[in-house]
């Protein structure tokens, strides 16, 4: 430091101590600053979420935390060991009644699917949806014409494993039921909160995702560490969930603490940790509703790496889709894959590579690869093909 000549020494030293705390604060501050820019943020109850906010996160990661008013995380968790915890056989009796084309309803047994093939996903899970109605109208749109095949298979009935009753309790139904329905209501609020930061009027989204709520997934989730069944692919890397982009609208996340799900900015090479804090669920963008914001929301990839032995991993996971026959807007569907083709840039860049990255995308999006065919191709013929490369990815 500059000694400050002439001054008294007391009157010096208090300068000098004001001047570095100046200094400490500046550096605080862009500290703070830099911490923020690799943080996944945490909104207040969806109810309560500011619009500058929740504008900022979906367009910088597309990721980010609420807390789970709404949501019975704890119920949820528990009715997740539950199910895992039973015997492989009454597992595997929560079988999907069609099986047809990839998609299916019921229990995915371990390394039973994979978003890519470089991976074994070393996780079991099951799948379930609202009860169906028998009334296929209630998913289609004005704009479908075929989708009567995709339907019956989108709208298959849950598979709940034999004598469930007697194997988890009479609660057991009724509360997966429960939730699936709790996450549907909050997927409803934050479509109206998301269609009002993306400039539109509150039910602009409600408009594409009304009717999509009968074909809307839930899946449960339970990775085991690196250690189990070495057998199975010994010489194929090991990962819970592949490197991937949510197809739809948007995924909320209900995780217990272990922590593991991680995720990437659309122009950048690194990880950033999501948070896995008691009380809260995770909202993450999709593809789909990346479209439709022109790109400026982002979808981003996002992976789930293996827990540490002996830990295990619980989460469920609910996929919210938009009506089976939705398309795009073509100006949206063009803008958004000029937007992605220059963040695939700048990443390639930042790699210092040209090879495109492998990553499970609905049209290879984050190279912005095809994107405009969302504007003419219904998103339940795209969402049928995805589903059939991820059951042929099974070990």
């Amino acid at each position: 430091m500059v000694p400050f000549v002439g001054l008294p020494p007391p009157l010096a030293a208090l300068v000098v101590g004001l001047a570095s705390a100046a200094i400490g604060l500046l550096v605080g501050t862009l500290r703070s600053d830099a911490a923020s820019a690799t943080a996944v943020p945490l909104l207040v109850n969806v109810s309560e979420v500011n619009v500058k906010q929740l504008r900022i996160a979906a367009s910088s990661l597309g990721v980010f935390r609420l807390a789970a008013d709404s949501v019975d995380v704890e119920a949820a968790l528990e009715a997740s060991r539950s199910f895992f915890a039973l015997p492989e056989a009454v597992k595997w009796s929560a079988k999907s009644a069609t099986g047809v084309g990839g998609f299916k309803r019921g229990y995915i047994p371990l390394a039973g699917e994979s978003g890519l093939r470089d991976y074994v996903e070393l996780k079991e899970g099951f799948c379930y949806g609202a009860e169906p109605d028998g009334n296929e109208s209630t998913a289609t749109s004005s704009n479908a014409t075929t989708e009567s095949n995709g339907l019956k298979l989108l709208l298959s009935p849950n598979a709940w494993p034999d004598e469930h009753e007697r194997a988890l309790g009479p609660a057991w139904v009724p509360t997966m039921l429960r939730h699936l329905q709790a996450c549907e209501a909050l997927s409803n609020q934050l479509l109206r909160a998301l269609s009002v930061a993306m400039g539109h009027e509150a039910g602009f989204l409600g408009a594409l995702a009304t009717g999509g709520e009968p074909i809307s997934l839930m899946r449960l989730f339970h990775y085991f560490p690196n250690t189990t069944a070495p057998h199975v692919a010994p010489a194929v890397p090991r990962i819970g969930s592949s490197p991937h982009s949510d197809w739809h609208l948007l995924t909320i996340v209900v995780q217990d603490t272990t922590g593991g799900l991680q995720a990437r900015r659309p122009d950048a090479a690194e990880w950033i940790d999501v948070p896995a804090e008691p009380g809260e669920i995770v909202i993450i963008l999709g593809d789909y509703l990346s479209a439709i914001s022109n790109g400026s929301f982002v979808a981003p990839v996002h992976r789930v790496l293996l827990p540490p032995p002996p830990t295990e991993r619980f989460s469920f996971t609910y996929f919210r889709y938009p009506q089976y026959g939705a398309l795009v807007p073509a100006e949206s569907a063009r803008r958004a894959q000029q937007r992605a083709l220059r963040n695939a840039r700048r990443r390639r860049r930042k790699l210092g590579s040209r090879a495109a990255e492998a990553f499970n995308t609905l049209i290879r999006a984050t190279e912005g690869v095809g994107l405009e065919q969302l504007a003419t191709t219904p998103f339940g013929d795209l969402l049928l093909h995805k589903w059939l490369g991820v059951a042929a990815n099974k070990v």
